[in-house]
Formats: structure tokens, C-alpha cells, sequence
């Protein structure tokens, strides 16, 4: 046996050896010695969300967030955090976005239609395919040179 009688924990607050059961304040609020600090991380995040979308550089938040008394670590996490969930509103392609339609595309193209019976129409429909994904990728990286070529100008 495990626990004896006298010694078994009780999690319904009766054990009158439970801290937890002796104070009136913990059997109000349980979680009251719990520190809440989610909501200071949820406005902070809200702020580098809208200094982000405003084109400030991750740098400089982390450096003002540090300014104002945030852990350096936890600072960088919670930028870095919001710089991977806004590149869809900031413009940025990832490798993944492009691998992600160019395999859609590719899947696509390899579903049984109607013509799958009659095999020149059949390759002939992959190989349009193979050229969209083809433009789609040139198009990315055309776009990715005209980014580069403008920030060295600037």
C-alpha cells in the first residue's frame, strides 16, 4: 500500500495538513499565488505587431523593448515570435509558400481527369503544368531581384 490512511493526500482541501485548505483566501481563489503575466506578454505583442506592419526593423523593437525593462531573451522571442506570424501582412514570401503552391500545382496536374485514358493529351496537360509551376517560380525569383535591386539603391 502506498499511502497509509492518516497519510493520504486529499486534492478536495479537507486534509487539514493541505496549506492550500488552511487559508480562506486559497479556497477562493485557488490560483491566487499563480503571477499572471500572459496579459503584459498579449499587449506587448500587440505593440510589436503594430510597430512591425508600421516598418520598424525587429532590431530596433527588441532594443526598445530591452530599454524598458524586458528580459533581452524573452524580448527577442516575443519579436521573433510576431515577425513569423505577420510575413503574410508584411509581403514576405517564404520558401515554404512557394514549395507549398508549386506542389498544389504539381498535384494538380497528376489528378485523374477525364483525358487520363488518351496519354499524348494526358502529357500534354503536365507538361502545360510543369511550365506554369516554372513561370510561378521565375516570377518569385524576378520579384525577389527587383526587392534586392531596390533596397541597393536605397
Amino acid at each position: 500500500m502506498l499511502f497509509s490512511a492518516h497519510s493520504r493526500p486529499s486534492w478536495r482541501g479537507a486534509d487539514p495538513t493541505n496549506p492550500l485548505a488552511r487559508s480562506s483566501r486559497a479556497r477562493d481563489d485557488p490560483l491566487g499565488h499563480v503571477l499572471d503575466d500572459l496579459s503584459a506578454k498579449e499587449h506587448c505583442a500587440d505593440w510589436i505587431l503594430e510597430q512591425m506592419t508600421g516598418g520598424r526593423a525587429p532590431e530596433q523593437i527588441t532594443a526598445d523593448l530591452c530599454g524598458q525593462g524586458w528580459d533581452p531573451e524573452e524580448a527577442e522571442a516575443l519579436v521573433e515570435y510576431v515577425r513569423k506570424a505577420t510575413r503574410r501582412e508584411r509581403g514576405v514570401v517564404t520558401r515554404d509558400d512557394v514549395a507549398r503552391s508549386a506542389n498544389r500545382r504539381y498535384r494538380q496536374s497528376w489528378a485523374p481527369r477525364w483525358f487520363s485514358g488518351m496519354p499524348t493529351l494526358s502529357s500534354g496537360v503536365r507538361l502545360l503544368s510543369g511550365l506554369r509551376n516554372l513561370f510561378a517560380l521565375k516570377k518569385v525569383h524576378d520579384h525577389a531581384r527587383e526587392e534586392e535591386r531596390d533596397a541597393n539603391k536605397s
